[in-house]
């Protein structure tokens, strides 16, 4: 029961737009594409949206849907009986990982948000929010205490957060955020690790096969199961020449910046 409760708190990852995990859709809100289809998206990228957007919407319901199942794992591990004490304090490893990283995007995409760290109900459900500075030493607290207990070998497609992952996304967070010093120290942490738990992939195309699947730069990576879990990502990346609907679509300016096979930019490669 304790492991089912853990699996649930991974479950808002999944949350699908268009069948794919919401932060994949970004992208399409930013100038490395646009969406095709006439959707919220679409209407986002061109400023266009109000406040009854469905995207918006669902990205804060399945991000505190997860907060949600973190707290309540947290809340209840002293009601555990008959377990061992590193299988307890791994369980809430996870939780306080997912839990950090449910809340990055929420204040990377709405500034001061509700903090909620306690199970709530609907007598206490109207909460204010907290400033983005509170909310975010949570998130390194979460981070911090979690990357104590996590693994230290990087197993991409288990599903689940190592060491190094938790220290990197703190990383990301802290840079996002502007916290300079944060972001230096917890990167250095994750690169004491390189070598043998992060390695550089030497092929970047591999990342996109199921050659690549297994490779060390991948810190942590939202496991699909054929049959039970999919995902139709390529159907709307891929272009209509191998099968796809091409409604995601890669600005040129995004293409233009990767390099020729020689190393040089586009515009200075003979190739």
């Amino acid at each position: 029961e304790l492991e089912m409760a853990v699996v649930g708190c991974y479950n808002d990852l999944y949350s699908n737009w268009e069948g794919m995990p919401f932060f994949l859709a970004f992208e399409e809100l930013s100038d490395n594409g646009w969406d095709r289809n006439t959707n919220d998206v679409q209407k986002l990228s061109q400023g266009a949206n109000d406040a009854n957007s469905s995207f918006v919407r669902d990205v804060w319901r399945s991000c505190y849907s997860g907060i949600s199942k973190c707290n309540y794992l947290i809340n209840n591990l002293g009601r555990v009986q008959g377990v061992n004490s590193e299988v307890i304090s791994k369980a809430k490893a996870q939780a306080q990982f997912l839990r950090a990283y449910y809340y990055s995007y929420l204040i990377d995409l709405y500034g001061d948000v509700p903090l909620i760290l306690e199970t709530i109900t609907l007598d206490n459900a109207q909460l204010p929010r907290n400033p983005k500075e509170e909310v975010l030493n949570q998130i390194f607290k979460d981070f911090d205490e979690a990357a104590a207990v996590l693994a230290t070998t990087n197993n991409p497609t288990s599903g689940r957060p190592s060491r190094m992952a938790a220290l990197a996304l703190k990383a990301r967070t802290a840079l996002y955020n502007e916290k300079w010093d944060v972001a230096i120290s917890a990167a250095s942490e994750v690169m004491k690790y390189e070598g043998s738990e992060v390695i550089l992939d030497p092929s970047f195309k591999n990342l996109y096969t199921y050659e690549g699947q297994n490779s060390k730069e991948i810190l942590f990576s939202i496991q699909f199961l054929f049959g039970y879990r999919v995902h139709p990502i390529f159907r709307l990346f891929g272009g209509r020449n191998g099968g796809g609907h091409a409604n995601k679509v890669p600005s040129y300016q995004l293409v233009d910046s990767y390099g020729c096979k020689d190393g040089l930019s586009i515009d200075k490669s003979p190739l």
